[in-house]
């Protein structure tokens, strides 16, 4: 059987805003800055990870125009949800077929 994989919630929100845009993701799309400096293109949608020392989970979608920033952060100061989480799905798991489950099924989340 061949996976099937999803977007993550940043791509899914990047392509949100590129059809918003009315623009193509692929055409905008800007995934790295290894040596480059200087300003993007102001239509890139640009997508950045950064790990590093103790931070646990931290997420920041950021809409940026000139002089302004909107800012959606979520941070995660241990792992200990995320794991509640494995564990909840493990648990919906146990007994059904093989197969893969969309996440929202599992958490109870999707419309059907």
């Amino acid at each position: 059987m061949k996976r099937q994989c999803r977007p993550t919630w940043s791509l899914q929100l990047a392509e949100a805003i590129a059809a918003a845009r009315g623009q193509k993701l692929s055409d905008h799309l800007v995934l790295e800055r290894a040596g480059n400096i200087g300003a993007r293109p102001g239509d890139a949608i640009a997508i950045q990870t950064l790990r590093g020392g103790d931070v646990a989970g931290e997420h920041t979608v950021l809409f940026v125009g000139q002089g302004e920033r909107l800012e959606l952060i979520h941070r995660a100061s241990t792992r200990d949800h995320f794991a509640r989480g494995a564990v909840r799905a493990a648990e919906w798991l146990a007994g059904r077929d093989p197969g893969l489950y969309p996440i929202e099924r599992v958490f109870g989340l999707d419309s059907d």
